[in-house]
């Protein structure tokens, strides 16, 4: 799927302040090597973040998609001005677009050179009559600007999760951002574990070679934390996902971007962060533990060796993700909020209500599932 050798051509523009240069619009079933390059020069100029790249959107979609690919592209003067990833599925007879990667809690966002760009292909689409269904979006983004200022969308937005962040301008250390107290308990966890089990260290992961080779290590400490997850939460180095999370990370390694900071007690890995880094900000993409060694706290202390060492590698931003927990919390000194929109054109306005209705149905089937684990877990730990 990923096709490097494609290269841009420089061509003098033949368009002028008195002819303006094409606008072209198009939906995209299939992703050539021509596009790709672009998609990644424009995600290069235009974010800090992995989730729009074309390296995770195209290895999604080629190991866990469904439907059909739909992404959405603007041209200015043959120039690639705009892009949103999407893909297409029907729900309850409705047409809905999501976003590529959807589903694995990751930031969504959409490439664009200008706010006018953005207001452009949102109202392309609209004449189009597509509908709308992007998750994890930030309030701030142009392409949410674009649909509020748009009179021809009836959209919702919904706040619903929040992303911690550790800011981590130059001279940082864990030292500055956390008491020596909560450090020295760090230390004495360290040293109980090491008189009992051997050497606590650190490891870093970035080159193919690096990963590759570690990967049966990371595959069994995700399986040993997937076993004991009381919220049985996806494990994406095993079963349908493991492919997936391989050949994008491997990717990632190959284009500099990768960053797997890892825990071993005795040289065996105990705990991971899988981070994704572009331009300075790493954002964590997969985090697991060996919960054996809880009492290690080796959440805290992937934080702690990341802040006395984000200079040598190249961080100055740690966006912790999706999610509130303590190790998370304890560390941030900024965050931001995320939401779902549901945005449909206005001639379309009664399937507004039909997809947040859908959604609340599956949001409900998906708590009831939940509790009916719980019980039935707890009904087996009581012997019942």
């Amino acid at each position: 799927m990923r096709l490097l050798s494609c290269r841009s051509n420089s061509v003098q523009s033949p368009w002028n302040a008195t002819t303006p240069p094409p606008v072209v619009l198009r939906i995209h079933t299939q992703v050539d090597c021509r596009l790709e390059w672009e998609w990644g020069e424009l995600a290069a100029a235009t974010s800090r973040g992995f989730g729009a790249r074309p390296s995770y959107a195209l290895s999604w979609f080629r190991e866990l998609g469904k439907g059909q690919m739909s992404v959405a592209t603007l041209h200015r003067g043959g120039q690639l001005v705009g892009l949103l990833p999407l893909h297409r599925r029907r729900r309850m007879g409705l047409t809905v677009h999501r976003w590529l990667g959807h589903g694995l809690g990751t930031v969504g966002e959409g490439l664009f050179h200008s706010p006018g760009d953005a207001k452009t292909l949102l109202a392309g689409l609209r004449r189009r009559g597509m509908l709308l269904e992007l998750t994890h979006l930030c309030e701030d983004s142009p392409l949410f600007a674009a649909v509020q200022e748009d009179p021809g969308w009836h959209s919702n937005f919904h706040l619903d999760e929040y992303c911690p962040v550790i800011d981590l301008p130059a001279g940082t250390r864990a030292a500055t951002l956390r008491s020596t107290k909560t450090l020295g308990q760090l230390r004495r966890a360290r040293a109980r574990v090491e008189k009992e089990h051997g050497a606590v260290g650190f490891q870093v992961l970035q080159t193919p070679a690096e990963f590759q080779g570690s990967w049966s290590e990371l595959a069994r400490v995700a399986q040993v934390a997937r076993a004991a997850d009381p919220d049985e939460r996806s494990n994406l180095f095993d079963g349908e996902y493991a492919a997936f999370a391989r050949y994008f990370l491997n990717g990632e390694a190959a284009s500099g971007n990768l960053c797997v900071l890892g825990i071993q007690v005795g040289g065996r890995w105990v705990g991971f962060q899988v981070l994704l880094c572009t331009a300075g900000k790493a954002e964590l993409w997969f985090t697991r533990y060996d919960p054996d060694f809880s009492a290690l706290k080796p959440g805290h202390q992937i934080i702690e060796y990341l802040c006395d060492h984000h200079e040598e590698l190249g961080i100055d931003t740690f966006d912790t993700m999706i999610g509130r927990n303590a190790y998370k919390g304890e560390w941030a000194t900024s965050g931001y909020e995320v939401g779902t929109l549901i945005a449909v054109p206005a001639h379309l306005r009664g399937a507004l209500g039909l997809l947040q209705g859908i959604n609340g149905g599956y949001d409900l089937i998906r708590e009831g599932a939940g509790r009916l684990r719980n019980s039935s877990r707890g009904a087996a730990l009581n012997g019942v």
